[in-house]
């Protein structure tokens, strides 16, 4: 990668990356995951599809669309117990 995309990348929201927000400091909205009956932090992509009942690739659809956001752990992928929370809680609304 050219030098000038790096900078251009590393300046927008999540790198530049499908499905990584704005940083987790950013977010409006504050939503207890402990409602939803979730107690671990972090949740690993299988967890999350148990505990969502939603197909791999619906789950990834989310995630392009931002109504997941992932977090990458060297090669692990992670959502965060508040984002699947934020997930359900606008399943809800809509």
């Amino acid at each position: 990668m050219h030098p000038h995309e790096y900078q251009k990348r590393k300046d927008t929201p999540g790198g530049g990356r499908v499905g990584f927000g704005p940083p987790r400091s950013k977010r409006t909205e504050q939503i207890d995951p402990r409602a939803f009956g979730l107690t671990k932090p972090v949740y690993s992509v299988a967890e999350t599809l148990d505990l969502l009942h939603i197909s791999r690739a619906g789950f990834y659809a989310a995630v392009k669309n931002g109504a997941i956001r992932i977090v990458k752990r060297g090669k692990s992928s992670l959502v965060y117990a508040d984002d699947i929370a934020a997930y359900l809680t606008s399943l809800r609304a809509a």
